[in-house]
């Protein structure tokens, strides 16, 4: 039964049917309560004026015992004041009765005690009365009772009993009536709160099917921001597609990273395969196999390459890796490197040059994982540049960062690859990069260690006049 209201439209429905049912609700507790002290206290203070004029006008025939002015003035009254007008003595008993009744008996209504104990001059009290002229339906009256005086003497007690019925049938009118009024509200609330809520709802509705599809791996879908205007659900279904777009690249990117790793994988091995077959199928020839377990050497340690340059990436990856900060000296970090590559590039004929400004040049850093990075930089400045080139490698001080320049004489990089330059598996020219060893790995192990150390890594390039490789690190993590 309250299956429906486990979605989140309905909770709303009833949210606000509940918020305006409570406010109109006690709104019209308070209307009704007002309406109803007004209308019978404006009925009570006329009427019982009017009984302690009566009582006034009655008090010396009271005091004379004229039965016969008595009675004319209860008829009169009880004619003018549309009620029945009873007149007693002190003692409680009836001396003249409007309706001729009541002559001679007692009566202990509380308003007639209250007046005859000399506690009140006049009291009032509502009845409920059986109305004979209406076939017997009962009805309020009300019962107002005034003390006769006659030179200051107490001398009897004028009873006047009218219906105020009209007042309570007005009330209870009045209440059908703000009934309707609060039914009807209630039902234009639940329609437009329905509105609302489906205005609230859809776009959860559809981040719902968006997420079932991306459950089910399709990440292309996106939400429609416009239809929400400038709220808090626009902002939600921006983020939304934010993560989407995210979760898609990112899905692309693993898709590529194993198509590109199994190719990578792939390619040295079926090519070591082809040699070992055809060493197997061919009489033995020394020089030729001499020559085939060379190139099967060559493709072990391509694939080595390929194997270590994953676990790098992997581990660069790795959330739970902590960098192991220390006070590293740069200048000594550089030139540790440019001197373990220097074999590297005097068998190219490449000139290296190297300008560091004078004094300290320290940071706060991972020396392993700095070194690593800048001898990847370094190392494929060498690789891509032609013989007789030049490598120059500059580093300053610039505010709290520390800024390194890779500058080559290569062949350069094309606008188009520059944004791929640092995707895992990219490679500018697979031809070179093959020729040169490249796994297509090294600049993607670059960016995620730098940036791991809170650096940035950009390049700036042109075709045929080289490339600048620039890093920013700060100085303190």
């Amino acid at each position: 039964m309250l299956k429906p209201f486990r979605s989140i439209r309905w909770r709303l429905v009833a949210i606000y049917l509940l918020i305006v049912l409570l406010a109109m609700g006690t709104l019209s507790v308070v209307i009704t309560m007002l309406v109803e002290d007004s209308l019978i206290q404006e009925r009570i203070e006329q009427q019982q004026a009017q009984v302690d004029r009566l009582a006034l006008d009655a008090s010396a025939y009271m005091y004379r015992a004229d039965a016969e002015q008595l009675y004319r003035l209860a008829v009169e009254q009880a004619e003018t004041l549309g009620g029945r007008v009873v007149l007693l003595s002190m003692g409680g008993i009836v001396q003249v009765d409007s309706a001729s009744r009541l002559n001679g008996q007692a009566i202990g209504y509380s308003e007639v005690l209250d007046v005859i104990g000399m506690e009140k001059t006049n009291a009032y009290g509502f009845h409920r009365v059986t109305d004979v002229s209406a076939g017997g339906e009962k009805n309020w009256a009300v019962y107002y009772t005034a003390r006769m005086t006659y030179r200051n003497s107490p001398v009897g007690v004028a009873l006047l009993s009218v219906s105020i019925q009209d007042v309570m049938d007005k009330i209870h009118n009045l209440r059908v009536e703000i009934v309707i009024f609060l039914l009807a509200v209630c039902l234009a609330v639940g329609f437009i709160s329905f509105i609302i809520s489906e205005i609230i709802v859809k776009p959860i509705l559809e981040m719902t099917r968006v997420i079932r599809n991306m459950a089910q791996g399709d990440f292309t879908r996106r939400i429609k921001i416009g239809r929400f205007g400038h709220s808090e659900i626009s902002d939600m279904a921006r983020a939304f597609n934010g993560m989407s777009e995210q979760l898609s690249n990112l899905e692309q990117s693993r898709n590529e990273f194993v198509a590109n790793a199994s190719h990578e994988l792939k390619t040295p091995l079926s090519s070591m395969k082809i040699m070992i077959q055809t060493l197997l199928l061919q009489p033995a020839d020394p020089e030729m196999t001499h020559e085939f377990l060379s190139d099967v050497d060559q493709e072990i340690d391509r694939l080595n390459n390929i194997i270590n340059d994953l676990l790098s990436l992997a581990k660069a990856d790795a959330s739970h890796v902590e960098n192991r900060l220390s006070r590293v000296n740069l200048k000594d970090l550089l030139q540790a490197t440019l001197h373990n590559l220097e074999p590297l590039a005097q068998r190219k004929q490449i000139d290296m040059e190297m300008v560091l400004p004078e004094g300290e040049l320290t940071l706060q850093s991972d020396p392993i994982r700095l070194q690593q990075a800048i001898s990847n930089i370094i190392d494929n400045a060498i690789k891509y540049t032609p013989e007789q080139g030049s490598v120059r490698i500059e580093a300053a001080q610039q505010g709290a960062r520390i800024v390194i320049w890779v500058q080559d004489t290569g062949y350069g990089i094309s606008p188009e690859d520059q944004k791929h330059i640092f995707d895992r598996f990219y490679r500018v020219d697979k031809a070179r990069s093959r020729a040169t060893g490249g796994t297509g790995l090294g600049l993607a192990i670059v960016k995620q260690i730098i940036t791991g150390l809170g650096g940035s890594i950009r390049v700036e390039s042109q075709e045929g006049e080289g490339s600048t490789f620039t890093v920013e690190l700060p100085i303190e993590p």
